[in-house]
C-alpha cells in the first residue's frame, strides 16, 4: 500500500528539514515546493492527504489557497504555519470549516516538534 503523501509548501529552508522529518516520521512520503504556482500544478498530480502551508506564500496567500482549495474538493489536512498575521490566518480556519471539506489548523512559528506533531494528529 503506498504511503500517504504530505506536500509542503514553504520559504524557510530549516522548517522545510523540520517538517519533512516529522511528517516522515509519522509515515508520509513528502514532497516539497517553494513556490504557489508550483504548489498548485503539483496538488493536482501528488493529491497529498496532508498540506504544510507557508501563510504569507508569496502570489497566494493562506486565505487564497483555502478557497482554491474548497474550488477543488479537496480533502486533504491542512495546517498553514504563520509567524504574524495569526488572526487572519484564523479566518482561512472558519473558511473551511463553512466548507466542511477538509481540516484547517494554524501553527504558530517557530514550532516545537510537540506542536508541530500534534498538529498532525488533529
Amino acid at each position: 500500500m503506498p504511503l500517504p503523501r504530505a506536500l509542503i509548501a514553504h520559504s524557510d529552508q530549516i522548517f522545510i528539514q523540520f517538517a519533512t522529518q516529522i511528517a516522515e516520521e509519522f509515515g508520509y512520503q513528502t514532497c516539497v515546493v517553494s513556490d504557489s504556482s508550483r504548489f498548485q500544478r503539483v496538488h493536482q498530480t501528488a493529491k497529498p492527504q496532508l498540506i504544510v502551508y507557508e501563510f504569507l506564500t508569496e502570489g497566494f496567500d493562506g486565505i487564497e489557497l483555502t478557497r482554491w482549495l474548497i474550488e477543488q474538493s479537496n480533502t486533504a489536512k491542512v495546517i498553514l504555519t504563520a509567524r504574524r498575521m495569526i488572526e487572519v490566518a484564523e479566518a482561512a480556519v472558519v473558511l473551511a470549516e463553512n466548507a466542511e471539506l477538509f481540516p484547517v489548523s494554524v501553527l504558530r512559528c517557530p514550532a516545537s516538534r510537540d506542536e508541530f506533531a500534534t498538529a498532525l494528529k488533529i
